[in-house]
């Protein structure tokens, strides 16, 4: 293309989220700026793609958020973000966990450099102070050799592993690519293979360990709740209520982030926050999203 468009996509799950989106990018959207596609292996669930028309004022944009190609994380373009903008983030890639009291913003497709400079400006600006950890999947052995391919992953390891190469990035992103040659803005480069000994002999077998590593922000219970109150006016409909609501065992200490949230969030959503609550305490667990080390 020319120039840039804008493009994001979802699961027919988030579809009212979706479509708030939409609406807020009515002004640079055409008739065929939503398109639903067929499940692609990870949900049996549809999805359904925004892509805006192609703009000079995009790729502006896309010059100043990007470095050959990617997303990267600059102080230059995180001073124009505003609460409705953190909110978005949010709702796109974080999450509540352990057991409804800790929050994770997920930056996986970002470096550990990038991910202090993120946390640095929301202390900065926003008064959040929030902890870069490392995240790292379990090692696993790579059989390498001059004359055998190591044995194929079984197809759920090859799922898994997948998502940790490709990050979980943003939701959307700009890109000035044909649409066939589109990378995933955001998303972690996967590992180099590794190097044979030049020293071993033919078809020895050598076992390696492979890891990869991705960074996080972590949020305490405290700057969670910090972090939530400035993005409560702007929760964009009652699917998404689940992201701002923290569970306590304490009766009282829940009652008090219930009318919390009742008094920051918009109007319209006010009915349905006590059973989007019973839903969420039903279902609550330990959350198994990896830990930092």
């Amino acid at each position: 293309y020319k120039n840039a468009r804008f493009s994001f996509r979802h699961s027919e799950k988030q579809s009212a989220y979706f479509f708030y989106k939409v609406d807020l990018l009515s002004g640079i959207k055409s008739s065929g700026s939503v398109q639903r596609q067929a499940p692609d292996g990870w949900s049996s669930l549809g999805k359904i793609r925004y892509q805006s028309r192609a703009l000079p004022a995009l790729s502006e944009i896309h010059n100043v958020t990007h470095k050959n190609n990617k997303l990267e994380i600059r102080r230059k373009w995180l001073n124009h973000l505003t609460a409705h903008s953190l909110a978005i983030w949010w709702f796109d890639d974080g999450s509540i966990i352990s057991g409804g009291r800790r929050g994770v913003l997920c930056t996986d497709g970002f470096s550990e450099a990038e991910c202090l400079l993120l946390a640095k400006y929301l202390l900065v600006v926003w008064k959040i102070n929030a902890r870069v950890g490392r995240v790292s999947k379990r090692p696993r052995k790579v059989s390498l050799s001059t004359n055998k391919a190591a044995a194929p992953l079984s197809p759920r390891r090859e799922k898994v592993l997948g998502k940790v190469e490709n990050g979980l990035g943003k939701a959307w992103g700009f890109s000035a690519l044909p649409r066939n040659t589109q990378n995933s803005v955001g998303s972690a480069k996967s590992p180099p293979p590794f190097d044979l000994n030049p020293h071993e002999r033919k078809g020895e077998k050598s076992l390696r360990l492979q890891e990869n590593n991705y960074y996080r922000l972590w949020l305490s219970t405290e700057q969670l709740k910090s972090f939530l109150r400035i993005i409560l006016p702007y929760v964009p409909c009652k699917e998404m209520l689940y992201k701002v609501l923290l569970t306590y065992k304490d009766l009282q200490l829940q009652e008090r982030w219930i009318s919390e949230v009742e008094k920051g969030c918009p109007q319209d959503l006010k009915p349905f926050l006590a059973s989007c609550f019973e839903e969420i305490k039903k279902k609550t667990s330990e959350n198994d999203i990896v830990q930092p080390l």
